[in-house]
């Protein structure tokens, strides 16, 4: 097995190359508590989406139904809504072998 080399995009370099939205993301819980880094996403039964497409619900942090992604996360690129398609709002790797296309755009 060999390792990859790997960069470390913004949300709107993927959002560029891929020609896609990004999503919002709130700084604070639909019952007021305030997020450093902005909740990103939530992830509910296996499914990632955006702030917008989540429920009221799901965003709440004062029960068990959502788990929130925060700004400053790492995900593998292209990190997307699995219901509206848009780009995450959250730090996304780029491997070389997996992605070469968008890396050589990154590195140039």
């Amino acid at each position: 097995m060999t390792m990859s080399n790997i960069v470390v995009a913004s949300p709107e370099q993927v959002a560029e190359h891929y020609g896609l939205e990004l999503a919002d993301s709130h700084s604070k819980t639909p019952n007021g508590n305030y997020c450093p880094y902005g909740i990103a996403a939530i992830v509910n039964n296996a499914e990632v989406i955006c702030p917008n497409c989540a429920t009221e619900e799901e965003l709440r942090d004062d029960n068990d139904v959502g788990g929130a992604v925060f700004g400053d996360a790492e995900w593998d690129s292209p990190a997307t809504c699995m219901h509206c398609g848009k780009v995450l709002r959250v730090y996304q790797l780029v491997y070389e072998t997996h992605n070469p296309e968008l890396f050589d755009e990154l590195t140039e």
